[in-house]
């Protein structure tokens, strides 16, 4: 075996040595998880480090033979393994680093390791850096540097990365107080249909303290807890436990509760992300391992999160400026939702006035459905104008949930404004006749049509003519005229004749109607004068029926004037003209009178009541022969003509 081969096998037995001891470093590792800790840099005597020149060293002595060169090869291989053992172990994570070992190209006087310098074998990168540290290790043995050194208390396995001492104030410690028990696991839920899972409270315990102290040396211990969960940490409390052999000398925050043994911190509540920090400075009274010994209790909490959502309602009308009598018009209705919910099965309902018709009633329903956030739709009413002047709509849209608005609109119809007058005579008397004019208007600012116009006849007058087509309705006793269409502003007229009936009150009434019905309408009242009626009754008596009056006998002519009419006929006057062939013999009656050539003239009654009479009896004796003829003339200031009769007497010689 060659020299060469021999240096080899010495390297590779240095490296086999080397993984075993970084596998049991590695085993103590598992206990340091949330810690890095670089393997202890050692500085090796530059007389036993492991070299690799293919010649030996130089010495006092120099052998030329192969026997001497082959035991030296032997004695140096056992030598390099035996350095290989002594050198600083490398962690199993840095084998898969190239390998690097150093050449001592030539030995200083002063034996130090200026002299030496990497080779690299495998690709190395001298300016990586990493090498540096892995050089390092290959020195002599350096004085211990103290390290921090974490070691986690975890509650359902969290684990939290290292922190750093922070820097507080020392306080003394505090009374003991007790603390609530932590439940298992809460949960919170929106509703049947969507859970938002259980919440589970967690809390990480974590230590931060140096690798190693010394007896009697003030040592910073922090414990930190956090919350790495979801959910909120109510009331939390961490509790120490503190072995014999450690002295608290002060902490910060002070401790609620303290005793040699245990020390206990109130941390309120914690949020989710959120951490407390206990600082403590601590002091080992004698040597050996020491464990501090840290418990939280808590309790769970669970969060709720509603989404609560209000819907609401809004109804906008927009009606139509002007609508006319008899024509249709269009409402729109907005309904909408401006709330932050759902507005679900949303009814509009629509109550008319009796001014406008709708095809579904007084009453119309109509199914919005449902309205998100921020949606609105439109309903439209045709409606009929029936009726004149601002119509007023009820409108009310309601939801589920008590959902409800309500507003009004108004619709101005125009309609046509009719004005009706009268004219009738400046007398009315009983028994005559006059002329009754009509008079239509139309003051609105749009036309009417099918105008129709009635006249209602008064109690005890009777109709006689009209014009313009106008017919007499017995059954109504009433006088129709078919109009048209009136424009606006337009005027127009009708007449009637009537005769004025028994004296008293009376009422005219007319009316103007269309198809929607009556819009104008008037009446007129008016006093009937009554009037005198007289009659005039003439007779013979003392005559028997059937038999002729002889000349030279006496009769009787009987006058009888009677009032038929309403009033009193006032200032009756009478007078008589006897035939020739009568002579007067004596006359009874109510009134004097004077006889002159055979002619009769009474004195005038002051009246005759309505209803009364008066009678006049004059004796004569016929004188003559044939037929014999009394005229009698009445008169009155109630009658406007006067009265004329005539009796025909019959005398045989």
């Amino acid at each position: 075996m060659t020299l060469k081969k021999l240096y080899v096998l010495a390297a590779l037995a240095g490296l086999l040595v080397s993984d075993s001891v970084a596998a049991q470093q590695s085993g103590s590792s598992d206990r340091m998880r949330h810690q890095t800790v670089r393997p202890v840099q050692k500085r090796q005597p530059a007389s036993r480090l492991a070299t690799f020149s293919g010649t030996s060293a130089k010495s006092d002595g120099t052998a030329t033979t192969a026997d001497t060169t082959a035991d030296k090869a032997a004695e140096d291989a056992r030598s390099v393994a035996s350095d290989a053992s002594q050198v600083q172990q490398i962690p199993l994570r840095e084998k898969i680093r190239p390998a690097v070992m150093t050449r001592v190209l030539e030995q200083s006087p002063d034996n130090s390791a200026t002299s030496r310098r990497p080779i690299e074998l495998t690709g190395f990168a001298p300016e990586s850096e990493d090498d540096g540290d892995f050089l390092k290790s290959l020195d002599a043995t350096p004085t211990p540097v103290p390290t921090l050194k974490k070691s986690p208390v975890v509650l359902q396995k969290k684990t939290r990365q290292q922190a750093s001492v922070a820097d507080h104030p020392v306080a003394a410690p505090q009374p003991n107080r007790s603390v609530p028990p932590l439940p298992a696991t809460a949960t919170a839920t929106r509703g049947a249909s969507e859970a938002m899972g259980p919440q589970r409270p967690a809390a990480n315990l974590e230590w931060v303290y140096p690798t190693e102290t010394t007896p009697g040396t003030e040592c910073p211990v922090k414990l930190v807890i956090s919350n790495p969960g979801t959910a909120t940490l109510f009331g939390a409390v961490a509790d120490v436990l503190i072995p014999a052999g450690v002295e608290i000398l002060g902490t910060n925050p002070p401790a609620v509760d303290a005793s040699a043994t245990e020390m206990r911190w109130e941390l309120g509540n914690l949020r989710a992300g959120e951490s407390r920090e206990i600082a403590m400075q601590i002091r080992a009274r004698s040597a050996g391992e020491q464990q501090l010994e840290a418990s939280v209790s808590l309790s769970a909490a669970a969060t709720c999160r509603l989404n609560i959502t209000e819907p609401k309602l809004a109804i906008q009308v927009t009606a139509p400026e002007d609508s006319e009598l008899g024509q249709q018009t269009s409402v729109t209705v907005d309904v909408s939702n401006p709330g932050t919910g759902r507005a679900e099965d949303v009814v509009l309902v629509a109550s008319l006035p009796e001014g406008l018709e709708h095809k579904s009633g007084a009453v119309v329903t109509i199914d919005i459905g449902t309205l998100n956030p921020g949606e609105a739709r439109r309903a439209r009413l045709s409606l009929t104008a029936i009726a004149g002047g601002g119509q007023q709509i009820e409108l009310k849209a309601a939801g589920t949930g008590d959902l409800l608005a309500e507003t009004t609109a108004t619709v101005e119809v125009a309609e046509p404004e009719l004005q009706l007058a009268m004219q009738v005579p400046d007398q009315e008397i009983s028994g005559q006749s006059g002329t009754y004019v009509v008079q239509l208007e139309n003051t609105g600012l749009v036309p009417a049509a099918n105008v129709r116009a009635r006249y209602l006849l008064p109690a005890g007058f009777e109709f006689l003519s009209a014009d313009r087509g106008g017919r007499f309705v017995p059954a109504d006793r009433a006088v129709e005229w078919f109009v048209g269409t009136v424009n606006a502003g337009e005027t127009t007229g009708f007449t009637a004749i009537l005769k004025a009936g028994r004296s008293g009150r009376s009422e005219h009434r007319v009316s103007a109607q269309t198809d929607f019905g009556e819009i104008a309408a008037t009446e007129e009242v008016t006093q009937v004068e009554g009037s005198a009626d007289l009659k005039l009754e003439l007779a013979t008596l003392n005559a028997t029926v059937g038999t002729t009056l002889r000349n030279g006998q006496q009769t009787t002519l009987r006058i009888l004037i009677r009032n038929a009419g309403s009033e009193a006929a006032r200032s009756v006057g009478m007078s008589c003209e006897l035939p020739a062939g009568f002579t007067l013999i004596d006359v009874e009656g109510p009134a004097d009178y004077i006889a002159e050539n055979g002619v009769l003239v009474f004195r005038s009654l002051p009246e005759i009541a309505a209803g009364d009479s008066a009678e006049f009896l004059l004796q004569v004796r016929c004188g003559r022969g044939g037929v014999q003829s009394s005229r009698i003339r009445i008169a009155s200031a109630s009658t406007a003509q006067p009265l004329i009769g005539e009796l025909q007497t019959e005398v045989q010689n």
